[in-house]
């Protein structure tokens, strides 16, 4: 997990996955509604926050402190 937590809710936009016996185990217990729900959550959550505009924009305001 690492870093991802800091911007993904596990089970709500991704699934964390420790390991084979864990990826397993998850794939049991989920069900497709809930797989779809998390696909459409985790795909509005990178393109509300991730896209090349917002990378470039926090960049800028990097860059514009650094001036400072």
């Amino acid at each position: 997990t690492g870093s991802l937590e800091k911007f993904f809710r596990d089970g709500r936009d991704l699934i964390y996955i420790k390991n084979e016996d864990d990826l397993v185990k998850k794939l049991d217990e989920i069900d497709g509604d809930s797989i779809a729900k998390i696909a459409v959550s985790g795909r509005e959550r990178v393109l509300s926050n991730f896209t090349w505009d917002h990378i470039i924009g926090y960049m800028l305001l990097v860059l514009e402190s650094i001036k400072k």
